[in-house]
């Protein structure tokens, strides 16, 4: 019980930590890539987001999965929690890239955290806006929705679903490090999997929250704010 108690204080840490420190690496990221690339479309930008994206966590997941056949505790759980902070580090980085494409203004802590959770608890946490919003259902909810949710009805949503991340996440990552000790080349095939599936699920997340990626970058050029 103890170890698994870690895990969610563990998860819990480093998921504030990326909050705060992806948010302004993504708008750098998206903003000097538009610059560069000024032919490039919103949905050409969300394409090499994802294959950014999913490369990371591969690796990390592959490290993570080799590390498993070695037979040192310490360093199996070092490379493990090094696996997860660097998942959930990629999760946000992602996140915050795309909503930043999308012309969102994530200079709020507790929209960042918002989006965050809904993307990382998948379909329930959809679920858990609508309620807060008085049982309103959309679509998707989109940039204009997200802009006009009541700042109350953010931060309710955000304590129900951070309890239920912790629990979600931690034991979904229980699960797949599991999945990781295993031989050498079996479970570094796991590992990279284990964290790709988590990565698609987070993907299709947010791709339904937010809707149709907009055409033209005119509405998401955030250097104007």
């Amino acid at each position: 019980m103890d170890k698994e108690v870690d895990i969610i204080k563990l998860i819990g840490r480093a998921f504030d930590k990326a909050l705060e420190s992806q948010y302004p690496v993504a708008r750098h990221m998206v903003e000097s890539r538009h610059a560069k690339r000024q032919n490039e479309s919103p949905a050409e930008a969300i394409a090499y987001l994802k294959k950014l994206y999913r490369g990371s966590i591969g690796v990390s997941g592959f490290a993570a999965g080799a590390a498993a056949a070695v037979p040192n505790g310490a360093g199996q759980v070092t490379v493990a929690v090094g696996d997860i902070c660097n998942f959930l580090e990629s999760s946000v980085l992602y996140v915050f890239s795309v909503a930043t494409v999308y012309g969102m203004d994530l200079s709020s802590e507790d929209l960042r955290r918002f989006l965050a959770l809904i993307v990382l608890v998948g379909d329930s946490g959809s679920s858990t806006v609508t309620k807060a919003l008085g049982g309103r259902t959309v679509h998707y909810w989109s940039k204009k929705v997200i802009e006009k949710i009541p700042m109350s009805s953010i931060q309710a949503v955000n304590k129900v679903l951070g309890s239920r991340f912790l629990t979600k996440y931690g034991t979904k990552q229980g699960i797949a490090t599991l999945g990781k000790q295993l031989p050498f080349m079996i479970g570094a095939g796991v590992g990279a999997m284990s964290n790709e599936a988590f990565g698609e699920l987070s993907i299709k997340a947010i791709e339904k929250f937010l809707g149709p990626v907009p055409e033209t970058w005119s509405d998401s050029d955030s250097s104007k704010d």
